[in-house]
């Protein structure tokens, strides 16, 4: 039974077939809110589930049986062994088997008991795996399992017949969570459970039954509500609490499975605040004990670098200085640790874009230029967030480690690496109008003048021109590159009258430089390497 249908069901008798009665209480359409189905002659209903969207059905000859809320038969198929129970939540479905034999540790037989979990696709099921996991599950010793059933965010629990309650975790282990032995008053009391809670808080929800198993139907019980309490050794003492809270936070990170993103971020965000509040509070208990080794451990479990300042000046002010140079190792290495994850982050973004690029330009014609200043902006957008992201990390984590940080804590800087693609431009021709190889020579780092009206400078370059124009005809190319197709030729005609033979032989000779000018390589360092072939008479 559920807030949308309840399912009645009647094995087979001598003169009647066994019959599945459904009754839809949310339906939309009034003749749809009831229907039937009778089983074959033989064949009787053991056990009946309600999903979220289909019903299934445990015959005994075996079958498991699924219905849609509406009524459609949608999959038959087997289980093996003895069926001992089942339950359901949205699109899943558990089957408990007797697994093997009885065996003995006392007067009375106990069994082992298998737990298959079946996610329910009613839509292309042939696609998908069916069966998900096959788990055993935990009873204590000479006990039976009474109850099994899902917590409000989809994790199994379970309570045997010694009223242990267990959760069992993503990773595959069962969890004790709580233990109604120290709850019953005398032998012929019993616990009826509801549910177990497991968001925003965890708590059971249960009937306290006395000198009854089950609650009476007419009576109007009131359900009692015990928050979780795991078995730790010495419950009444600060650190057993804390370590408990510690040990909660991991369970509810294991169960955390919301489909919406920005909800299951935000609960991350708080179960890692009161997960770092609990650690830092032991680190102090640790301290104040005299328990260095055990705070050292502590330190380890967080990854931030303020909370390990943080411990270091705890450390620092109750006189352990040993303490605070070990948490200072643990934040050395956890700072490198995360740099490196850093780094290989976005090591492994570059070389997915160099091999693009790479695959996009190999034996492939040569674009157009609208076409690759267009992939040039798009590969340059990419970089430019990738180095944004990097830098916010970078700052986020120099901020961390600062102040007395500093004194513990040897700070690396971490090296970024080199953008590929990053392409150095400069205007070769300034609006000042200049001469062209005072421009180069003003690229090149070795002769960079401060301005152009320094008098001191310009005569120091006209006492050395050899030297400078040498130093102009040597500028390093490779290092900025000048789309010459960018500058239309009404530059070269508006600039200052030629004063050298370069420049007369440039003007003249720049049609036919040109229609030679194959295009692989600068057209200026072209041009100067055609005027350096030239004879000395030519040049003058």
């Amino acid at each position: 039974m559920t807030d949308e249908i309840v399912a009645l069901a009647s094995k087979v008798e001598e003169e009647s077939l066994s019959e599945m009665q459904v009754q839809c209480v949310k339906a939309w359409d009034y003749g749809s809110r009831q229907w039937s189905v009778k089983l074959p002659e033989g064949e009787s209903v053991e056990n009946i589930v309600i999903g979220r969207t289909f019903l299934v059905l445990a015959t005994s000859q075996r079958y498991f049986r699924t219905f849609s809320h509406a009524g459609t038969q949608k999959m038959v198929f087997c289980y093996s062994g003895p069926l001992f129970t089942m339950c359901a939540f949205n699109d899943m479905f558990t089957a408990v088997m007797l697994n093997g034999g009885a065996y003995y540790e006392g007067d009375e037989p106990q069994f082992n008991f298998i737990a298959n979990i079946y996610k329910m696709k009613t839509e292309g099921w042939h696609k998908c795996q069916s069966l998900v996991q096959t788990v055993p599950i935990s009873v204590g010793r000479n006990a039976k399992l009474n109850w099994i059933g899902y917590t409000s965010r989809g994790t199994l629990c379970t309570m045997d017949s010694k009223y242990c309650c267990r959760i069992f975790c993503s990773n595959g282990i069962w969890i004790p969570i709580y233990d109604f032995a120290t709850t019953l008053k005398t032998n012929s009391d019993h616990i009826f459970l509801i549910s177990f809670m497991d968001y925003p808080h965890f708590e059971i929800r249960y009937i306290y039954c006395r000198g009854i198993e089950y609650p009476l139907v007419e009576s109007r019980s009131i359900p009692a509500v015990v928050k979780w309490q795991l078995p730790l050794c010495n419950q009444d003492t600060e650190k057993s609490k804390l370590e408990e809270k510690l040990l909660l936070a991991e369970i509810r990170r294991c169960a955390l499975n919301s489909d919406d993103e920005d909800k299951k971020e935000s609960e991350l965000l708080d179960i890692s605040a009161t997960y770092t509040k609990d650690v830092v509070r032991l680190f102090a208990l640790a301290c104040k004990a005299d328990r260095q080794c055990r705070a050292a451990e502590f330190a380890t479990y967080t990854h931030s670098g303020q909370i390990v300042q943080s411990m270091c000046n705890f450390a620092s002010k109750t006189r352990h200085p040993l303490l605070a140079e070990k948490v200072a190792e643990i934040g050395r290495i956890n700072a490198v640790a995360q740099q490196n994850v850093t780094r290989d982050e976005h090591e492994r973004k570059r070389n997915i874009l160099l091999e693009d690029k790479n695959k996009s330009d190999f034996l492939a014609p040569k674009r157009l230029k609208k076409d690759r200043i267009s992939n040039e902006v798009v590969v340059k957008a990419v970089q430019e967030r990738a180095e944004q992201e990097e830098n916010e990390h970078v700052q986020d984590l120099d901020s961390t480690l600062s102040n007395e940080y500093s004194s513990f804590l040897s700070p690396i800087r971490p090296r970024l690496p080199s953008n590929p693609f990053k392409r150095k431009s400069q205007n070769t021709f300034g609006s000042n109008q200049d001469n062209f190889f005072d421009s180069l020579a003003s690229a090149s780092p070795t002769t960079s003048r401060k301005t152009s009206d320094d008098i001191g400078d310009w005569k120091k370059m006209k006492r050395e021109p050899s030297k400078i124009r040498q130093t102009s005809l040597s500028v390093k190319f490779n290092e900025e590159k000048y789309d010459i197709f960018s500058v239309p030729t009404s530059t070269f005609r508006g600039m200052s009258e030629p004063k050298t033979g370069f420049d007369l032989w440039l003007k003249s000779m720049e049609n036919k430089l040109r229609r030679d000018y194959d295009g692989y390589e600068d057209f200026l360092e072209y041009a100067i390497k055609q005027f350096r072939h030239l004879k000395t008479e030519e040049k003058r």
